[in-house]
């Protein structure tokens, strides 16, 4: 994947947008194993809700179904 690839650049720029979203409880970015390359993000919907704690996750198309 390069630098450049679309959806990358797209989860890059909605966390510049919304740094709040990387607090504590916040979004974090899933990086590739080889590379290091930024493939998704992975973050808690907080707080929980009537002690249910749900997770939401994003994977760029073309690494989904590798992990």
């Amino acid at each position: 994947m390069s630098a450049a690839d679309p959806c990358a650049v797209d989860i890059a720029e909605a966390l510049a947008d919304r740094p709040e979203w990387l607090d504590r409880f916040g979004h974090r970015i899933v990086l590739e194993r080889a590379g290091g390359a930024a493939v998704g993000s992975i973050g808690l919907f907080w707080p929980p809700s009537a002690g249910v704690l749900e997770l939401g996750y994003g994977i760029v198309p073309s690494r989904r179904g590798l992990g």
